[in-house]
Formats: structure tokens, sequence, C-alpha cells
């Protein structure tokens, strides 16, 4: 299987969380932004303005971004970079035009799409988002 994907499973706190996503291969070369909507699944989706696909840096289609159902307890993001790359920095930033935003997750990622391997960096949790438009 050639296929790549990284997920990202998200906490946080008492707002809806919301996320805009970029994956860079090189810091000046971002790779979410070229991948189609089909490349991004999700755990649930609130509605279909928020669909995963809209899970990219300063977007403004759709809802602006990203979000699960409110029921959702367990939400993640799932994207499948299409072939094995090399990831160096992730980045988050909430949706746009909204107070929607998430403040921390987990990254793991998997060349399978079954056997998961978490991506550690201060016990495996990274520090996301504290305002919408920022990007972290």
């Amino acid at each position: 299987n050639n296929s790549w994907k990284y997920t990202l499973y998200m906490s946080f706190n008492n707002t809806p969380l919301s996320l805009h996503l970029s994956l860079l291969e090189k810091c000046e070369v971002a790779l979410s932004s070229p991948l189609p909507h089909t490349a991004f699944t999700a755990s649930s989706v609130f509605t279909s303005g928020y669909a995963p696909g809209y899970a990219k840096l300063n977007q403004r289609g759709g809802a602006g971004g990203w979000s699960p159902q409110d029921s959702d307890s367990y939400p993640w993001l799932q994207v499948d970079l299409g072939s094995r790359k090399q990831v160096v920095a992730v980045a988050t930033q909430g949706r746009y035009s909204s107070s929607d935003w998430t403040t921390r997750y987990r990254l793991l990622y998997s060349d399978t799409g079954r056997n998961w391997k978490p991506y550690h960096q201060d016990g495996n949790i990274w520090v996301g988002n504290t305002k919408p438009v920022c990007v972290v």
C-alpha cells in the first residue's frame, strides 16, 4: 500500500472544535493545499459546510473549517497524503470568522491506515490555538 496517512486526534475545552490544517514537506511548501477534499476524512461532521475537506489554513469556503458533531466525544481528522512524505511541521488555525478552535491535539501516523503510531512531542499532546485566526 503506497498510501501514507496522518491522523490528528483532538481534544478541546468548552468550545466547539474546528480546525484548519497545514502539513509541510519543507518549511516553505504546504502539503494540504493541493490535496483534494476527498483526502480528508473525520470522525463526524457538524453539517456539510463543516466537512473535513475544509480543514485547510486560511479557508473561507464552506463554514470556514472542519467541525465535528457536538455529540462526538473523540473527534479526529485524517489526512491521506497520497504517498509517503516527510512532514516537518504541522500548523493549526481556528475556523474562519468564529470562536471555534482546538486547544490541543495528538498526532498519529500510519502507512497502512490501520496501525497508528503516535508522533511524540512533550508527552504526545501538541498545543493548538488560543485564538481563531492565529496560525500555530
